[in-house]
């Protein structure tokens, strides 16, 4: 005969590891949404200064 607080265990350890994969997964999100939005960050603030240098000079040649 199985011991109801073995099953119960067991319960647990499964409740445990599925918050362990969704910890994980809502860890990997977060990681990949802060390098795409920190790519993104560097774009703008190394093309905009270029894209406005090349604006300028090519205004003062016109």
């Amino acid at each position: 005969v199985k011991d109801p607080e073995d099953e119960d265990h067991t319960s647990q350890v499964g409740s445990y590891t599925t918050i362990k994969a969704f910890l994980i997964l809502s860890w990997k999100f977060f990681l990949w949404l802060t390098l795409r939005s920190f790519a993104i960050y560097v774009k703008i603030t190394t093309i905009q200064p270029v894209f406005w240098l090349v604006m300028c000079s090519q205004s003062t040649t016109l």
